[in-house]
């Protein structure tokens, strides 16, 4: 039985919202591995650098002050910029954030690398849903916005199996690096994905 031509272009447009929220929630994904990752990589960060309990807590939480600062811009960022470009922007920063943490020699670049991450994080967990939320077809939105939330915690699972396939080489720069492949995923492919309908509508 053919299709109409009302339908195939329903199914093509669901197609398509598939694709861009797929890759989109990748900015999901990497809050959730970012996360995670530490929980495995502190053991020996702690073991390289000779942390103090005051260190170790610092590295650890540096994300957070990073996630503060993205959460607080993203609002305006997003609604000057386009969820986009944004999306695009924070990409770049989680790449920086691991190839920075991967790379550091001292403890005050691995902080400084963690706190560029957690920026990218804090951008991520407002843009991501709403970018998905706004190129949903109404009727399918709630399935659509669950991407990001099964990104999430997929990315802390994946965290943790990297970490641990990585633990017996003490490969802790490992851990932080490869969050560069899924960030250079998420900015390529959102160079190519259409801007928020809605944002395009509220500026003319």
């Amino acid at each position: 039985m053919s299709r109409t031509p009302g339908t195939a272009r329903q199914a093509d447009t669901n197609r398509f919202v598939y694709i861009a929220a797929a890759i989109s929630a990748l900015g999901g994904m990497l809050f959730g591995y970012d996360t995670g990752v530490i929980s495995g990589a502190i053991l020996f960060i702690q073991q390289d650098f000779a942390l103090s309990p005051t260190l170790i807590e610092i590295v650890v939480s540096s994300v957070v002050l990073g996630a503060m600062i993205g959460a607080f811009a993203g609002g305006t960022l997003t609604d000057r910029f386009g969820r986009r470009i944004v999306l695009i922007v924070a990409a770049a920063l989680f790449a920086l954030g691991a190839v920075g943490t991967a790379l550091a020699s001292k403890v005050f670049w691995l902080i400084i690398g963690r706190v560029i991450v957690g920026m990218a994080i804090g951008v991520a967990s407002f843009t991501t849903p709403l970018y998905i939320s706004e190129i949903s077809p109404l009727n399918l939105r709630g399935r659509f916005v669950s991407f990001n939330q099964i990104a999430l915690t997929s990315g802390i699972v994946i965290a943790y199996l990297v970490d641990y396939a990585l633990s017996d080489m003490r490969g802790w720069r490992g851990m932080f690096g490869l969050a560069a492949v899924p960030s250079a995923l998420l900015g390529i492919g959102m160079a190519f994905m259409p801007e928020s309908p809605r944002w395009l509508g509220s500026h003319g």
